[in-house]
């Protein structure tokens, strides 16, 4: 199963130590250790702008696939759950031949790995089968981006709070980072819980799920020095909301 959690600060906030974003990080995967018993993982990068957390339930390469991952130049990293049926029918001889460099044995290295967005970049998503969510930060643009499988099997949520970006496979994991719940009476009312993208919380969204035509992603970052990203704050989807100087939308 697994579970993983992400923050990520704008230019305008204010950013921790490294050491006090990793002790939050790791309350946030106490909240939910039944979701990986076996091991926690932790990366926060150097500009302090970003941290992952996974908690592993080993399953696949029991000794080297701990996460978060990374590629070999130490710029792209990412945290899976779920599974990628991929792993199953890949040759990774054929892979390699392409540029693919493999560090693990484990199916989530194709995510950042394989002939996926390293070389297709947000097109990867149709490249991918299987019931996954994950978190990816690409270091040489500055880009967040974080989706779900088709059928949203795997759960994903995200809220915006102090600023701060939030993403986690249970919204219980946010508490850490300071977040308050507050229920949403016109979520709950109206079933918002499961016919959108709604929760039953204030500011809680879940990640839409992706399909092959008009599926949605979530974007957060700067690419080529333009704001590029993600969903509102409200859970109403709109061109552009502003989160310090990045803009966040939903794809």
């Amino acid at each position: 199963m697994c579970g993983l959690t992400a923050v990520y600060y704008s230019e305008a906030t204010s950013r921790p130590p490294a050491i006090e974003t990793s002790g939050m990080l790791g309350a946030t995967l106490a909240n939910i250790q039944h979701r990986g018993p076996d091991s926690n993982g932790l990366w926060v990068s150097p500009d302090l702008s970003v941290g992952l957390g996974h908690a592993r339930l080993s399953i696949i390469d029991l000794e080297h696939g701990q996460q978060p991952l990374s590629d070999e130049d130490e710029l792209i990293h990412c945290v899976v759950t779920g599974e990628i049926y991929d792993y199953l029918r890949e040759d990774p001889r054929e892979l390699i031949a392409q540029g693919s460099t493999f560090k693990t044995k484990s199916d989530p290295e194709l995510v950042v790995q394989r002939f996926i967005y390293k070389h297709h970049g947000f097109d990867l998503l149709s490249s991918l089968r299987g019931e996954f969510a994950f978190v990816l930060y690409d270091s040489r643009r500055r880009l967040m981006f974080s989706a779900r499988d088709r059928l949203g099997i795997k759960p994903l949520y995200h809220t915006i709070s102090a600023g701060r970006l939030l993403i986690a496979s249970e919204m219980k994991a946010f508490l850490p980072f300071g977040w308050k719940p507050e229920w949403d009476i016109d979520s709950i009312v109206h079933n918002g819980d499961f016919s959108n993208d709604r929760t039953v919380f204030k500011g809680v969204n879940k990640v839409n799920t992706y399909y092959s035509k008009g599926g949605r992603c979530l974007t957060c970052g700067l690419v080529d020095g333009r704001p590029l990203t993600l969903v509102s704050p409200n859970g109403i989807y709109q061109r552009a909301v502003i989160l310090g100087h990045h803009l966040l939308c939903c794809r």
